[in-house]
């Protein structure tokens, strides 16, 4: 797994290729080899339905078979629309299906008008969180390359100065909790294409679409920067 720094946003779009399986899961092997984490044999995934994190669930498994290891999926309903519960039990039946033992995790309805895109990360990396160390777990997220660079223009444009540069973390610790994204070189399109390699299935959230959240903004502003 590569763990030279991000690249900038100007250079971000040229990662593109396919998801090699076998490499993917021998990296991450040698990876929690060298940090010693390979003593923890329970691993929790944050599933929202989506490619990125669909992707990951099967990646994992794949892991979990050659390496022994169990996974939990777990899945947190932020009830942002009518539909998010149904759409959280058709991703529950898909990981069924990959023979990925799952929950549903539903949110309080947020009354808040301001922030509620923050508001929901933290409350579900906090359930995450929690799930994770009471399975002796590491969390895994499926946050990619264009999520960084997102992020560090989100954080940039606040006037955060370098605690905002470095951006989110590949490998950190929350609250004592082991989380891992191992998409950070990966592209969203190259997380798409080795979706269909794979015949993947998933969910398409619509409040990725709507321009009213900061960090859709961003998406689209950053989108036209590379047109």
């Amino acid at each position: 797994m590569n763990l030279k720094p991000i690249r900038p946003a100007i250079d971000y779009a040229l990662n593109d290729y396919t998801i090699d399986k076998k490499e993917f899961v021998n990296n991450l092997f040698s990876f929690l080899s060298l940090n010693k984490l390979l003593s923890y044999k329970n691993l929790v995934i944050g599933v929202s339905g989506g490619p990125d994190s669909m992707l990951l669930s099967y990646l994992l498994k794949e892991f979990a078979l050659k390496y022994d290891f169990k996974i939990h999926a777990v899945i947190v309903d932020h009830q942002f629309r009518k539909l998010s519960f149904k759409e959280a039990s058709l991703t529950q039946k898909r990981l069924k299906m990959h023979e990925i033992t799952s929950e549903i995790v539903k949110l309080e309805k947020c009354k808040k008008k301001n922030g509620l895109q923050e508001w929901a990360h933290f409350k579900r990396l906090e359930i995450l969180s929690s799930i994770a160390i009471s399975k002796k777990s590491i969390l895994f997220l499926g946050h990619h390359l264009n999520d960084q660079v997102e992020t560090v223009f989100m954080r940039m444009a606040k006037g955060t100065g370098l605690w905002g540069a470095s951006g989110i973390k590949f490998f950190n610790y929350w609250f004592n909790t082991p989380v891992i994204r191992p998409f950070f070189q990966y592209t969203k399109r190259s997380i798409l294409k080795t979706c269909k390699k794979y015949l993947i299935e998933f969910e398409n959230d619509n409040s990725n679409f709507e321009k009213k959240f900061d960090r859709v903004k961003v998406r689209y502003t950053l989108e036209q920067f590379n047109e």
